[in-house]
């Protein structure tokens, strides 16, 4: 079943994005952890704002600042003094945010308690009994199951909705079957937006104390709804965080290479625009030779026992030749074609923060995410977002031709 979709849910979608964008500049006073796996024990004490970009992250100790997260498992048991940013694919939160809690995940358990308002988007939210956000929240998602306490007003978007909880303020619901259990006690106006009346139900035991009031959809409006895909947006944020992982591992293992590479695209951004063109025709060659060698291994295969042989000979030994060559131009390729997209994003960070900070250092993980981010919103951009995504590629991946060109040239013949 389709998941009910709205123009609100494209704002809760790119919320989290911006506010990484907005979060940035102060990411030079924070703690920063990357890798495999990070585990803070309730002995454990972080006395400044955490980033933490990790496959599996537990938070059962305390954070007196903000914490922003990213990755497949992530369980937040622990404290956070500020607000929180979690993005994942398997998230639960069973701690204490005296701040905003803001989730992005496929699967989402908020056992905790907000101290100010809630942004969360999921497939399958959940808010269990013990739940209890104190300020606004904004809910959206596929299945939703709303059973904690929420004082502040509430707004629900999804396909199938099930409250059982309490909400103290007034509700917005827009969704397909939105169902009230008992003990569900709702203080307030409840407006819901739905097909038809019906799909709310509210089942005996169930108190709703305000007006409730139906507010249909008409038919244009919607076909004039935008169509936003959670496993679209999903997909984007992992992509983000693979890229930047990725870019982090470069500089730990390229790092000469990597300074080379940003200072020709800071200095000779042109010459590596058109650098990059020229390697990428090469590489959209390469790939069409290791095509037309594979053929002539499969003819040469069949011509080998037949009457000409010896072609069959020929054309197998031509192969052989160069399928080698042309997979690794290809492969070799098609890896500079991504790491391209990298090393833009971190000339893109560093204009962005130079506007702020005149002198900022070069080859920073926060110019890294600051790149990226900008990239992954304006490639979010239906057309436009691939032309950005070619021209970044390419052009870093000129940058990269010429930084690793430079590397090499004897100092006495260079000029830059």
């Amino acid at each position: 079943m389709p998941m009910y979709r709205t123009s609100r849910t494209a704002l809760a979608i790119f919320t989290p994005i911006m506010l990484f964008l907005i979060m940035v500049n102060t990411v030079s006073a924070t703690m920063f952890e990357a890798g495999e796996k990070l585990n803070i024990s309730p002995l454990h004490t972080i006395d400044d704002d955490l980033i933490a970009w990790v496959s599996h992250l537990k938070v059962d100790g305390t954070i007196t600042g903000d914490l922003i997260a990213g990755g497949y498992n992530v369980d937040a048991n622990g404290s956070i003094g500020g607000s929180a940013s979690l993005f994942a694919y398997q998230l639960k939160y069973a701690g204490r945010c005296d701040g905003s809690l803001r989730v992005m995940a496929n699967f989402a358990d908020i056992t905790g308690q907000v101290g100010r308002s809630l942004l969360l988007l999921s497939t399958q939210p959940r808010i269990s009994p013990n739940a209890v956000i104190e300020g606004p929240a904004d809910v959206y998602g596929d299945v939703i199951q709303i059973e904690g306490t929420m004082r502040g007003p509430v707004t629900v978007g999804g396909n199938e909705i099930t409250i059982t909880g309490t909400m103290e303020d007034d509700v917005v619901i827009k969704g397909e079957h939105i169902d009230i259990y008992p003990p569900a006690v709702i203080i307030g106006t409840l407006t819901y937006t739905a097909k038809e009346e019906g799909d709310l139900v509210i089942h005996p035991g169930a108190t709703v104390t305000g007006e409730v009031v139906f507010d249909p959809i008409a038919p244009k409006e919607q076909q004039k709804e935008p169509i936003v895909d959670f496993a679209s947006v999903v997909l984007a944020v992992s992509k983000l965080l693979a890229a930047f992982l990725f870019g982090i591992i470069l500089l730990w293992l390229f790092r000469k290479y990597a300074e080379s590479t940003f200072n020709q695209l800071r200095s000779r951004f042109t010459i590596a625009t058109a650098s990059g063109f020229v390697t990428i025709i090469v590489v959209l060659v390469s790939v069409l030779i290791l095509l037309v060698a594979m053929g002539f291994s499969l003819v040469g295969l069949i011509m080998i026992e037949g009457d000409m042989a010896a072609v069959g000979a020929i054309l197998l030994i031509f192969s052989l030749v160069l399928v080698p060559v042309s997979s690794f131009a290809a492969v070799s390729g098609g890896l500079l074609f991504y790491t391209g997209k990298v090393m833009f994003a971190f000339l893109l960070g560093y204009l962005i923060i130079r506007l702020i900070k005149k002198q900022p250092a070069v080859l920073s993980k926060t110019q890294l995410l600051t790149g990226l981010v900008i990239l992954t919103l304006l490639m979010a951009v239906p057309y436009l977002g691939t032309v950005v995504y070619l021209l970044a590629s390419i052009i870093g991946l000129g940058g990269i031709v010429l930084g690793v060109r430079h590397c090499y040239i004897p100092q006495g013949n260079n000029s830059q």
